[in-house]
């Protein structure tokens, strides 16, 4: 996909070991209808793939049944049988919403970052800067 993708008009390609990001946010407004139109060519191409339009960028991921919410239940059931731990989920897209319903059924805490709609999070801040200090904050107070 690294091949297919102009990777020189500002796009950033991530790994995220199981899913791809492509950020299109920096890419200049002239050349993003040739990357959309791009991506769109490479989902034709790749049926087994899911190109999932977010806000300022495509999440590429195998097509199966799976979601954050599903990766947060499979790690509890495995590595946490014994004695379950108190769930935090901060997340800032669409795609983050399984994992918030899945956290606030656990009776954990669910946070949206960014300026838009909760997305099912019980709670939603500004920008990525709050949550870092809400959590320094909270980190100090338990010291």
């Amino acid at each position: 996909l690294a091949n297919a993708l102009d990777l020189k008009s500002c796009a950033i390609l991530e790994d995220h070991g199981y899913s791809l990001c492509l950020h299109w946010h920096n890419v200049p407004l002239s050349a993003r209808d040739e990357l959309h139109a791009t991506v769109r060519a490479l989902s034709d191409k790749y049926s087994g793939i899911v190109f999932k339009l977010l806000p300022s960028s495509y999440e590429m991921l195998p097509d199966i049944d799976w979601s954050k919410g599903r990766a947060l239940e499979l790690l509890d059931q495995t590595c946490y049988a014994d004695e379950k731990p108190f769930y935090f989920f901060a997340g800032d897209t669409e795609s983050d919403s399984p994992a918030f319903e899945w956290v606030n059924q656990q009776g954990g805490i669910s946070v949206r970052v960014g300026p838009q709609d909760h997305l099912g999070a019980q709670y939603r801040l500004d920008d990525p800067a709050t949550l870092h200090s809400v959590l320094r904050y909270t980190l100090q107070k338990r010291h």
